[in-house]
């Protein structure tokens, strides 16, 4: 992965003179992760909608493929810890950021990532069906937030309806 990104940079940095040719977005693309090469890089995997037997995902199951996923990318030479966060989302963090083209070939190639998100930036797996984002499973942030918002209203109407008897 790594001399194939090397052989395709030309073993230089940016050649600002190929800016002239491109169109916005492929100049946007191009500077998209430069930050990254000066440290830490995070990137977001979504799951596949169902594992690859056809099993419903769980959270032991999504827990299992992150570690599998560290194991296998730490065993390439990278820096890296994948943790399970939300239903389905997976976080990668990395050291050494400037590798980070790397993790995602290598997350958009796994048959359990539907897409790899770095720096707002989706990169989808072609081999894995694609679905909306409102498609998946609330955060499980989103959903405690949402049922203490609940409990806190339903105790405000109580205790108002009772203090109005």
């Amino acid at each position: 992965m790594v001399e194939k990104r090397r052989a395709a940079a030309g073993g230089a940095g940016i050649d600002l003179s190929q800016l002239q040719n491109m169109d916005p977005d492929q100049v946007k693309s191009k500077f998209a992760h430069q930050q990254a090469n000066t440290g830490m890089a995070m990137i977001f995997a979504t799951l596949a909608k169902t594992q690859a037997s056809g099993a419903p995902w769980t959270e032991e199951a999504e827990t299992e493929i992150a570690g599998q996923y560290t194991a296998l990318l730490q065993s390439g030479g990278l820096k890296v810890s994948v943790y399970r966060i939300d239903p389905r989302r997976l976080l990668v963090t990395m050291q050494t950021g400037w590798y980070g083209e790397d993790v995602i070939e290598f997350l958009t190639a796994q048959p359990a990532v539907m897409k790899a998100t770095w720096d707002s930036i989706d990169y989808e797996n072609p081999d894995v069906e694609q679905e909306p984002d409102e498609a998946l499973p609330p955060s499980e942030k989103t959903a405690a937030s949402t049922t203490a918002k609940r409990k806190k209203q339903q105790r405000a109407s109580s205790s108002s309806s009772s203090s109005s008897s």
